[in-house]
């Protein structure tokens, strides 16, 4: 219940602010997925604050889960529309403009995967891990798609596919003998 009751925050937050924004798309200068990174920051700040409550440390992780749902999708969103207010404003953008959030991005990935790493926490680790990727091959897809021979293009992710896939295989092979 504790999970709906956290997703149900977010529907609000996302209604409640829509209305208020009325006609335009933005909330106190805020589109909708900057707005998404507030809250799961928010979220994820309520799991360390239940992390020292003995009574309430059974919703730590759940929280802590759908705090970096939020999060994180809301900032790989940011580094394909940034916090444009219309797709129209949007389209008339060159995506280098976008770099800042792709940045941010990597800069929070890669902290996350340091932090999950030193402090043994696998799921901020995974969630750093998976968005790290997601955001890397976001970039190649919008960099390369037009540029590259097709065949060339397929050719090189399936090459990443494959260095990557081996590579976890391995590690996943490692931790099962343990």
């Amino acid at each position: 219940m504790w999970l709906f009751a956290l997703l149900g925050v977010g529907l609000w937050v996302l209604t409640e602010t829509s209305y208020l924004a009325q006609d335009h798309y933005l909330f106190w200068g805020m589109n909708i997925p900057l707005r998404f990174a507030i809250v799961g920051a928010l979220i994820i700040g309520l799991s360390a604050s239940l992390k020292y409550n003995s009574r309430l440390l059974f919703l730590h992780e759940a929280t802590l889960f759908i705090g970096l749902m939020y999060f994180f999708n809301a900032l790989w969103m940011l580094t394909i529309f940034g916090n444009y207010d219309s797709l129209s404003a949007w389209s008339h953008i060159k995506q280098i403009e976008l770099w800042g959030w792709s940045v941010a991005m990597m800069l929070v990935t890669l902290s996350a995967i340091f932090y999950g790493i030193k402090n043994s926490n696998p799921l901020i680790r995974a969630f750093g891990i998976i968005f790290l990727l997601l955001c890397l091959y976001s970039r190649y897809f919008e960099f390369f798609w037009g540029t590259l021979h097709k065949a060339l293009f397929f050719a090189i992710l399936a090459l990443s596919f494959w260095g990557i896939g081996s590579r976890a295989e391995k590690i996943w092979q490692l931790g099962n003998k343990n």
